[in-house]
């Protein structure tokens, strides 16, 4: 029996989408909710997969107060629970058997790109190899002669998690810009689904960024626009030029930014201005602009920095379930190891520049701490 007591879910900001709300499911049962637009439907169903939060109440099924579970139990829970969306939630530039399997996301093991005890998809001609991340040999000086990266070479693996770890200045911001390319690096190649990033023209390079999204330390918002308007910016490099210049968005485009907002947690915030959100808000508001973009890569640079640790670990799960979920491939910058043994499948260090570590959290012991951080640095996390 799926049991909910005293269910309530209030959003930033103070709005209460959900008040007390108890009911009960029977093994079997066809349950419909029924009420107006923002009436608190959608919330309860997210409250159920824990896809929200819920603010109070506990949420009981097959003996667990799912409310309660931990990341692995919640992990087996979403197995068993399927979902089917208003906005369909599909990847568009992804076939339609894709689509489909992507439903067995959440029995693939870590290892295996999350795949139970299947053997690793056959990706020979459908991509899957040419869609590892390779860098080689990456080096970038800075005009003044800093030198940012020194002959750093790594990969990634689809749908892999990958942490990047490093003091300030050891060149973790450096590296994920010169990936998109908003910094041009001095020398060495990025390849990516069979393409070499940094020879890529103008127009390859626009049709690349498509599926690379990004958040900021920073958030990078237009303080003065409203919260649809920056979610909608992450469709700018789909429109036609033309209508790009005027913020003119097509009407799925519209729809899928209000589904984003919803996923996140912020709907209700669409028509604020960015100046009047919390920076945790923000930081959510930059996280549903770069899935605007359905990426295969998602650059995280920084992305928990200038939030307080309750934030920080409420950002790194909608990272978490962009990974999971979607399938997007993710490289995150982080100062925090415990965030790091957390989320992320694997790790690389930097320390001036060079690549110092690669491999398991699990293999950072206190002399490979200390190669990267330095002698004189504390263990916190």
């Amino acid at each position: 029996m799926l049991k909910v007591e005293n269910l309530s879910k209030i959003y930033e900001g103070g709005t209460q989408a959900l008040d007390d709300v108890s009911f009960e499911v029977e093994p079997g049962e066809f349950l419909a909710i029924i009420g107006l637009s923002g009436s608190g439907k959608s919330t309860l169903l997210r409250c159920i997969n824990r896809l929200i939060e819920p603010t109070s109440g506990t949420i009981t099924w097959d003996g667990v107060d799912v409310t309660k579970a931990s990341q692995e139990e919640l992990r087996r829970i979403r197995r068993k629970i399927g979902m089917v969306f208003q906005h369909f939630n599909l990847v568009n530039r992804s076939q339609v058997l894709t689509n489909v399997l992507s439903g067995r996301l959440g029995y693939l093991n870590p290892a295996l790109s999350r795949a139970g005890d299947e053997p690793p998809p056959d990706h020979h001609g459908t991509g899957g190899v040419e869609s590892m991340l390779k860098v080689e040999n990456l080096s970038k000086i800075y005009e003044g002669g800093t030198q940012a990266l020194d002959d750093v070479s790594f990969e990634v693996e689809p749908g892999e998690f990958l942490a990047i770890i490093g003091l300030s200045g050891s060149g973790k911001s450096t590296l994920l810009r010169c990936i998109n390319r908003l910094i041009e690096p001095t020398s060495g190649t990025i390849t990516w689904d069979g393409v070499d990033i940094t020879k890529a023209s103008q127009e390859e390079l626009r049709r690349i960024r498509r599926r690379i999204g990004m958040v900021f330390q920073h958030f990078n918002l237009v303080n003065r626009s409203q919260v649809l308007t920056n979610v909608l910016s992450g469709r700018l490099g789909y429109l036609n030029p033309a209508l790009s210049l005027v913020n003119r968005f097509p009407k799925a485009d519209i729809d899928k930014a209000h589904a984003q907002l919803a996923r996140v947690g912020l709907e209700e915030k669409w028509d604020a201005r960015a100046d009047e959100l919390s920076g945790g808000q923000k930081q959510r508001v930059g996280v549903a602009r770069a899935m605007m973009q359905d990426p295969e890569i998602m650059l995280a640079d920084e992305p928990v920095a200038s939030l307080d640790p309750v934030l920080a670990r409420s950002i790194m799960q909608y990272l978490e379930r962009i990974n999971q979920e979607d399938g997007a491939m993710v490289l995150c910058s982080l100062h925090f190891l415990d965030l790091v043994h957390e989320y992320a499948d694997r790790v690389i260090a930097l320390n001036d520049g060079k690549l110092v570590f690669e491999g398991l959290p699990s293999e950072i012991d206190d002399e490979k701490f200390n190669e990267i951080y330095g002698q004189e640095a504390e263990r916190i996390g």
